[in-house]
């Protein structure tokens, strides 16, 4: 149920907030203050939580809050990513924070019967992408003391498969804008943290790379605070969808 109508100044707001962060963050990038660029992660987090609070008064899912806080945290420790143990924990604290999603989604789409041939697809799906994701990290990460950080990695890939799995299995049962902008969200951080790590691991183009996660990942967020008002029951429309 919408606990207040989502008018277009409301949206304005998000696009408003969205671009002063990424002001932001284009200006510590731009003039290397790098500690200060991987904090405003965690303060996009915080800004956008607090959107979610103050529309809803405080009574809006609190998984979906507790997930905002924890993207939030993870952004502020990540000063500190270029040491071992806090990067496994950030990793760590990632994937927990995937955990929050899927216990958020599992009653919107438990005891809803799917075709055999539908289940034998995802398996698929699920198994190259984690191979792929395995190739990817491995290919990243060539210093060989850092098996712990590696493990970790390993394990936050999977779950992100799997969550991407539950969210596309959301969006069939569904099919309604709610679930659409869920979707959207969702993958749009998957995208933002793929750029990131390419641009982290200076793979090539890395100012496009990390700037472009950047704005994906203040999308996903805004998505994810649209999201939390949207009427579950209202199919989406190509031609309105706003």
């Amino acid at each position: 149920m919408r606990l207040l109508d989502f008018k277009k100044h409301d949206i304005s707001s998000l696009i408003l907030v969205g671009v002063c962060l990424f002001l932001l963050g284009y200006y510590f990038k731009s003039t290397d203050q790098l500690y200060f660029y991987r904090v405003t992660r965690g303060i996009i987090s915080f800004s956008f939580l607090i959107f979610i609070l103050c529309i809803h008064k405080g009574r809006s899912s609190s998984l979906i809050s507790y997930y905002l806080l924890l993207c939030g945290i993870i952004g502020l420790f990540g000063m500190w990513f270029e040491q071992a143990n806090f990067r496994i924990l950030i990793i760590v604290l990632s994937a927990i924070s995937i955990i929050v999603l899927a216990v958020y989604l599992s009653p919107k789409i438990k005891k809803t019967p799917l075709s055999r041939r539908f289940l034998i697809q995802a398996g698929l799906l699920v198994v190259l992408n984690a191979f792929l994701l395995y190739q990817f990290i491995e290919m990243i990460l060539v210093d060989e003391e850092m098996n712990g950080v590696f493990s970790a990695m390993i394990l936050y890939a999977l779950l992100v498969v799997f969550i991407s799995l539950l969210v596309l299995v959301y969006n069939k049962i569904k099919s309604s804008r709610a679930s659409m902008v869920f979707t959207m969200s969702w993958f749009a951080l998957v995208v933002s943290e793929i750029l990131r790590a390419a641009g982290y691991y200076e793979v090539g183009f890395n100012e496009v790379l990390v700037h472009s996660g950047q704005i994906l990942f203040i999308a996903s967020n805004a998505l994810l605070v649209y999201y939390t008002i949207v009427n579950e029951s209202e199919k989406p429309s190509i031609i309105k969808y706003i």
